[in-house]
């Protein structure tokens, strides 16, 4: 067992972007986000909320960072987000050197910046903020956001993914681990030596079978969850540590719904798997999601709606924020209908 030394704080929050599977996919470089699910303004509005909600409820002086490439960071200047992060970095433009392909691997860009920090490390993905006070992990412990049911379909066996007996050898003690996978929308690594291991064993394992693994189809996640998701805290529990969780319940991955009624909603908001519900099944409540983001902003860090006013803006996006300001209880779901239809064009 491999020992894991702690680390001193501060902790920082990083949002990691790496553009290359979007770019890779046809997507502009100078409008990386313009097709994004959400729509502009709600992805801005997640991801500011995101940051400062880590500074309020993370360690004292917790930091929130952004871990890039070139094209990543100045997507970001242009829409005004680079000023909102306490540093930024774009390493991985280095990340092309190791060869993987792009949409295969579109999460590698987690694992390389968990490889190589030198600091304590939160990830956090781009459409998730806490509400509440996380549990800070051992230096040999992780905090994830939860647990979910382990679907063949979604989490398949390791002898489904490995095509030589090499790799089986290296993996297999992971995947015989009597853990169920961890929703990794909140990762936080208990040391610095912790991240790196988790970085890159999950390195080790895209690389060691590069042309094996399908391409995301954008239905279904695919293998790529073995790396991230069940890895993670098999990887946690054989080396000795302990996995929390912000909340105790479970995501059942067979029928996409959840297996109790555990709180959730007073811990965290993960916008997760209905970007795509709003992106194809209901565009017409974008715009109501986007009232609720910026209500919830508003009602958590008062003073952040000033930091949207101060974005460039479209005349539609400016009028519903004009809207939720100007409501008493910014919590309270009121819609101007012309404003919808008008923002949701």
């Amino acid at each position: 067992m491999q020992s894991v030394a702690p680390s001193p704080t501060p902790v920082r929050a990083i949002h990691v972007d790496w553009t290359a599977p979007r770019l890779s996919q046809g997507d502009d470089r100078t409008s990386l986000h313009q097709s994004s699910p959400l729509g502009r303004l709600a992805d801005a509005v997640l991801r500011l909320h995101g940051i400062l909600a880590w500074r309020r409820l993370g360690p004292a002086g917790a930091r929130a960072e952004l871990v890039t490439d070139t094209a990543g960071a100045e997507e970001a200047d242009r829409a005004g987000h680079l000023d909102w992060y306490d540093g930024y970095s774009t390493e991985l433009d280095d990340l092309g050197e190791l060869n993987l392909d792009p949409p295969r691997f579109f999460s590698a860009g987690k694992f390389y910046a968990l490889s190589r920090t030198d600091t304590d490390t939160v990830v956090q993905d781009l459409d998730f903020y806490l509400r509440d006070r996380p549990p800070r992990p051992g230096p040999d412990d992780v905090t994830l956001t939860h647990d979910e049911l382990r679907e063949a379909a979604v989490y398949p066996k390791l002898s489904d993914l490995c095509q030589d007996l090499d790799c089986t050898n290296r993996f297999q003690p992971y995947d015989d681990v009597d853990t169920l996978p961890g929703n990794t929308s909140f990762l936080w690594a208990g040391s610095v030596a912790m991240a790196r291991l988790i970085g890159r064993t999950s390195l080790d394992f895209c690389l060691a079978h590069p042309d094996s693994l399908p391409r995301w189809d954008g239905d279904s996640i695919g293998v790529l969850l073995w790396a991230e998701q069940w890895l993670t805290p098999a990887l946690t529990l054989l080396n000795g540590g302990r996995v929390h969780r912000l909340t105790t319940s479970i995501w059942d991955t067979r029928i996409s719904e959840w297996t109790d009624d555990a709180p959730r909603s007073e811990y965290y908001h993960h916008t997760w798997i209905q970007q795509k519900a709003l992106a194809q099944q209901f565009p017409e409540l974008r715009v109501a999601y986007c009232w609720y983001l910026l209500s919830d902003l508003m009602a958590r860090c008062p003073g952040a709606i000033d930091t949207i006013d101060n974005m460039s803006l479209t005349s539609q996006e400016r009028q519903l924020v004009d809207h939720v300001a100007r409501v008493d209880d910014p919590t309270r779901m009121w819609l101007d209908v012309s404003a919808a239809q008008a923002f949701g064009k």
